[in-house]
């Protein structure tokens, strides 16, 4: 028996994925993506909030990278795998709709007035990557078409976004290796400590954003650690440093 998508959710998969595609042509943030698809799929399902959040490394917690019309502290926020409708999409790589959050024990609650919840699983080559959760304060704001929906598209803007991520620590490997070249060859020029190590730090500042820095060498004689070198203090400020 073949399966004919309704039109409304095909018009607005095919509105997510162009918009997707024409932000990924337009930057290569990663985040800035994910966060353009949250607002997409908030203004889709009318829902008032939501957030996405990403699988760490120990696959035990999950932490939101981006998060809308909640609480200024809760992107950065950690969840157990399992914990509340989130962790439990998590786990079971299911979407779950939540038409009243009162009835739901395992509910955590971010803000007073959401009632409904959807939550559904970020998956790429059958490993999980994230959650994407939208929040309502109207009771059963979901419906199964909105679950069809945000799986698909869900699915399609975490692969463009493993991909520009993927781009990004090419990026970053690459200008490592070359200020690591810089730095050898820096090294060289030199034998005063100050100089080149006033060298490394700046040419570091290429890559990490370091404003100031200070070198420590062990002295053996005294077993105490002396200042070698500084970098970004005025003269003033590096005799405060202990």
């Amino acid at each position: 028996m073949k399966i004919v998508m309704p039109s409304k959710i095909y018009e607005n998969i095919l509105d997510v994925v162009t918009k997707l595609t024409s932000l990924m042509n337009q930057t290569e943030n990663s985040q800035l993506l994910l966060e353009r698809f949250l607002e997409e799929c908030i203004n889709i399902t009318q829902a008032d909030s939501g957030s996405i959040m990403l699988l760490e490394e120990n696959k035990e917690y999950l932490y939101a990278i981006v998060a809308i019309g909640l609480d200024k502290n809760s992107a950065g926020m950690r969840l157990k795998i399992g914990e509340g409708i989130t962790g439990w999409v998590a786990k079971h790589k299911k979407t779950r709709i939540i038409d009243d959050a009162y009835t739901e024990q395992d509910y955590v609650r971010v803000r007073d007035d959401l009632i409904s919840e959807i939550a559904v699983p970020m998956i790429l080559n059958d490993d999980l990557i994230g959650v994407l959760s939208l929040d309502s304060r109207k009771k059963s704001a979901f419906t199964e078409d909105d679950a069809i929906l945000l799986q698909i598209v869900a699915n399609l803007s975490v692969a463009i976004f493993a991909k520009i991520q993927d781009n990004e620590l090419l990026k970053i490997r690459e200008k490592f290796h070359k200020v690591l070249l810089e730095i050898s060859s820096s090294i060289t020029k030199s034998t005063n400590l100050q100089e080149v190590f006033e060298d490394i730090m700046s040419l570091t500042q290429k890559v990490i954003r370091i404003y100031r820095s200070t070198l420590f060498l062990y002295d053996r004689k005294e077993h105490l650690l002396k200042i070698g070198a500084i970098y970004g203090f005025h003269s003033e400020d590096s005799k405060n440093i202990v």
